[in-house]
């Protein structure tokens, strides 16, 4: 067996599931959101779909772009209208093959995500083995990846999420590969371009800039000069300069932020504060359920995994397994490896910035905002059970890598358990109460 083969029956099993989770998640299907609001509800799959989908539609239809909060539409239908346009238009033309037939249109536009899934699987491996020059690690973190029950429902709904992860794992992999070969203006520019598409694709993956300036600048020996750094930057701004000066002509802000800000204003972060103190909103409120949902509550942050003791054993599961990257020292890391920490933090620590700062204003614990630092986790997972592997003696690198692999099982084997009750058991049954008035509990 081979790290490439190893990778192609990693993604043979996420396709499997993947298309599983696209069959078993209702779509454009009407409900009750009982944790989120009263009444019967358009729409009770993934969470959002709905109007990324209205998104693609009004392409369609109207060769134009959407204007959010337009008096003329409907806010609820649209109110991912300020959402920036390149995943819509790669969706665009296949919404437009599917005829208008619903089921078509589910398939095609869902398996569309799903290929941007694989895509940022072939990424983290890609990039952990850039850095590390170790394509079986990088092969175990986008096994850990594949098979996070929250990754799979979100890489298979309508969403640019997903199209915001392959962004930020396809930069991190670009930034690998600059820093082993050395900068040039190619790999430079290049770095630019997926920088400025990650602009084109949701304003969030502006935490991936000063994650790529680090890169450049930070590693002695391994500097970019001035006009590389120079050519980075421009290519990002010539990519997302129309879209940013359309923003500012409609919106007064590029980033379509401020007038997103005053007209949401779904569950105010200030009343749950009031409610239930700073220790119970940040605790309680948004730092266990952000854990839960890392690993999977599907719907609109609706339906959790049970017993809540699973969400407590993956997470124990994951932490056993990255504390072995304590046990290494730092002088036996290489030196693609040190960088690669290095940046993980960095991108970590914007991503949390930003989150913590969103959860400042609105409660919004889903972990999916924390996903732009995907590629951070996997590796952080990956290197942790090779650290474990390396402690025991070993006279090749393969016997390390082989054990690796054995210290990462229980973990890839209790997520593959927990994908498979979520798919058979959670998620229908699930699915099927939010389907059911919720007044009919009550006798009525």
């Amino acid at each position: 067996m081979t790290p490439v083969r190893a990778f192609l029956a990693i993604l043979a099993v996420y396709v499997a599931l993947g298309l599983a989770y696209i069959d078993v998640t209702p779509y454009r299907t009407s409900g009750y959101l009982p944790f989120q609001t009263e009444g019967l509800q358009k729409d009770i799959g993934a969470p959002d779909e709905w109007q990324h989908t209205n998104y693609i539609r009004y392409l369609v239809e109207h060769r134009s772009f959407p204007i959010f909060n337009d008096p003329k539409q409907d806010f609820y239908d649209h109110y991912q209208s300020h959402q920036p346009p390149a995943y819509y238009l790669l969706a665009a033309p296949l919404q437009a093959v599917s005829g208008g037939k619903i089921e078509t249109e589910k398939w095609v536009l869902r398996s569309f995500s799903l290929l941007l899934g694989c895509i940022v699987l072939l990424c983290i491996y890609r990039g952990v083995s850039a850095f590390t020059d170790n394509e079986w690690v990088g092969a175990l973190a986008s096994a850990f990846v594949s098979l996070l029950p929250m990754f799979l429902a979100l890489s298979t709904a309508v969403s640019n999420d997903v199209a915001l992860y392959l962004v930020a794992c396809a930069a991190m992999w670009r930034m690998g590969a600059a820093l082993r070969d050395g900068w040039t203006f190619g790999n430079s520019i290049g770095l630019g371009l997926i920088v400025g598409i990650g602009i084109l694709t949701k304003t969030s993956s502006l935490v991936v800039l000063p994650v790529a300036m680090t890169a450049m600048l930070a590693f002695r020996g391994s500097r970019a000069n001035w006009r590389h750094v120079l050519a980075m930057l421009l290519a990002a701004a010539v990519v997302s300069a129309p879209w940013l000066l359309r923003n500012q002509q409609l919106y007064g802000d590029p980033v379509a932020y401020r007038v997103f800000q005053e007209t949401f204003k779904t569950m105010p972060a200030e009343t749950l504060i009031e409610a239930n103190g700073l220790w119970g909103y940040w605790y309680e409120a948004v730092a266990i359920r952000a854990i839960w949902s890392w690993w999977g509550i599907f719907s609109y942050f609706q339906i959790t995994v049970q017993p809540i003791a699973i969400y407590d054993t993956l997470t124990i599961l994951f932490v056993l397994t990255a504390l072995g990257l304590l046990s290494r020292k730092w002088q036996d890391a290489s030196v693609g490896e040190k960088r690669m920490h290095i940046l993980n933090l960095a991108l970590l620590g914007c991503v949390v910035f930003v989150f913590v700062r969103f959860n400042s204003v609105y409660y919004q614990a889903q972990a999916r905002y924390l996903y732009p630092a995907i590629f951070a986790f996997a590796s952080v997972f990956a290197f942790g059970a090779f650290s474990w592997a390396t402690r025991m003696p070993s006279e090749r690198q393969s016997q390390a890598n082989r054990r690796m692999w054995w210290i990462a099982l229980p973990m890839l084997i209790a997520l593959f358990a927990v994908n498979l009750y979520a798919l058979l058991n959670i998620l229908p049954s699930g699915f099927e109460l939010l389907q059911i008035n919720p007044e009919s509990f009550n006798g009525n």
